[in-house]
């Protein structure tokens, strides 16, 4: 179904899931912004404002958790910040540059960024579904066990993951070739599954039902022609 890069490439694309993820046009972004270099984070239970170590109104959320889509310029519009250019920076970039900017409105201003959007898509012989990335080093064996890909009727042997124009061939049927072919996805990835084929199976799914109505006119013929 897919043509297929050389099998070393697999490595090459290993290697290259070192450098962070760049954050591109109509990514979507979950941002939380604290006080107090995000003391609230690591006091959930209000114990340090219980002690009077801490001012309430100081560590309270500035901002609930929302997302922000960035635009087609590569900007995404935020509250009290409006337009900041976001597109070609990592997780981490982002992060440090809203906290500078929030810091100029709250005092000691701690920023979390994620991608809201990243998702792989996995079809095969479960059909088709849409798994949301989580976590960030996500395997491709992680996927296809939220999926629940793996069927009785799935070739472990045969496993394709769709990225941009390169096709990679993964091996899931023996514990070397899974340790050589357990590659990290990435967002926009598909991972394909090869599906048992059972010829006599499927034809009788797919038709099933004319041989029933061919049937049904042959019993009608032989009791009328009696």
């Amino acid at each position: 179904m897919f043509k297929t890069s050389e099998s070393s490439a697999i490595k090459q694309a290993a290697n290259n899931l070192n450098q962070a993820y760049v954050l591109t046009n109509f990514d979507e972004i979950s941002l939380k912004v604290f006080t107090k270099n995000g003391e609230r984070i690591i006091d959930p239970d209000d114990l340090l404002m219980r002690q009077g170590m801490a001012n309430p109104q100081q560590a309270q959320d500035l901002i609930k958790t929302q997302n922000f889509e960035i635009d087609k310029f590569g900007v995404a519009k935020l509250p009290m910040l409006n337009e900041v250019k976001l597109a070609g920076l990592t997780l981490r970039e982002t992060e440090l540059l809203l906290q500078k900017e929030f810091t100029k409105y709250y005092e000691n201003a701690f920023v979390t960024v994620e991608c809201a959007s990243h998702r792989v898509v996995v079809l095969g012989s479960t059909g088709g579904q849409v798994v949301p990335l989580t976590f960030t080093n996500t395997s491709v064996l992680e996927i296809l066990a939220l999926s629940k890909a793996f069927a009785i009727d799935s070739k472990a042997q045969n496993i394709r993951l769709v990225r941009g124009n390169d096709v990679y061939i993964l091996d899931f049927s023996t514990i070397e070739s899974y340790r050589n072919s357990n590659m990290t996805v990435l967002p926009g990835d598909i991972v394909y599954v090869e599906p048992v084929r059972r010829p006599l199976a499927e034809g009788l799914r797919d038709y099933g039902q004319l041989l029933a109505i061919t049937t049904s006119i042959v019993a009608i013929l032989i009791v009328t022609l009696r």
